[in-house]
């Protein structure tokens, strides 16, 4: 993982952003020989499968089981309506 100085990530920040979308990898962002961040390549659209595919090592098949019949229960109470969510 490539590491660049907070002064050189300052100065130079726009393209720092831009080698991370066209390298895909993320960047240290050190202060004095301390990492105190990751800059990290956004995560493009992901199906609800993949959004969901760690839940299927943590789960055991009746909570995946529960899981989904709650899932399934709440869906049947939302419409398509368009609301703002501050009610103004």
């Amino acid at each position: 993982m490539p590491t660049v100085s907070i002064d050189a990530f300052a100065r130079e920040c726009r393209r720092y952003l831009r080698q991370l979308r066209e390298r895909g990898e993320a960047l240290v962002v050190e202060d004095g020989g301390v990492e105190i961040a990751r800059v990290m390549p956004a995560i493009g659209p992901l199906t609800a499968s993949q959004a969901l595919a760690d839940l299927y090592g943590i789960l055991s098949p009746d909570e995946g089981e529960a899981w989904l019949a709650d899932a399934r229960r709440a869906a049947d109470h939302l419409d398509d309506e368009i609301r703002d969510p501050w009610g103004y």
